[in-house]
């Protein structure tokens, strides 16, 4: 129980490095998000005026503090630089479609699994045993996302 506790505990410090981390590579991408918006449409007082809105002229520390409380106090993923949409839509959606595609892999995975354990039992040093350890092995060796 403390070990779970523990881990558990840790979660909360790596999801703080991580988003720090992505948040740093996001904001050293090169380019500007008011250009992105505006479609180089908008004139430099437009863009500026919306970057003062969005809080992008704040200090990085700022915004990534005002994000990360966003997300911990309300949930609030921010708006899309774009369309200025609920980035939360988004992510469920996707969510779902990740989910759906696990669950499937997993009961796909444990199926075949399970019975190449059972064959491989049954039939032991013969091809089809041979063949069953052959399976799992590429299953083990290839990347996830070639099998996905």
């Amino acid at each position: 129980m403390t070990y779970a506790l523990r881990r558990l505990l840790l979660t909360v410090p790596l999801l703080l490095a991580v988003s720090l981390v992505v948040f740093a590579l996001a904001s050293a991408l090169p380019g500007d998000a008011s250009v992105r918006r505006f479609d180089q449409k908008g004139t430099p007082e437009e863009r500026e005026r919306w970057k003062e809105e969005r809080g992008l002229n704040d200090a990085f520390l700022v915004r990534w503090g005002r994000y990360v409380w966003g997300v911990v106090a309300a949930g609030d993923f921010d708006k899309s630089y774009i369309d200025d949409e609920p980035v939360g839509g988004d992510l469920v959606a996707k969510l779902q479609a990740t989910l759906e595609l696990k669950l499937v892999a997993m009961l796909l995975g444990t199926f075949v699994g399970l019975l190449v354990g059972i064959l491989s039992a049954v039939f032991p040093r013969s091809p089809i045993d041979y063949l069953g350890n052959l399976i799992a092995l590429m299953g083990i060796s290839f990347p996830v996302f070639w099998l996905g």
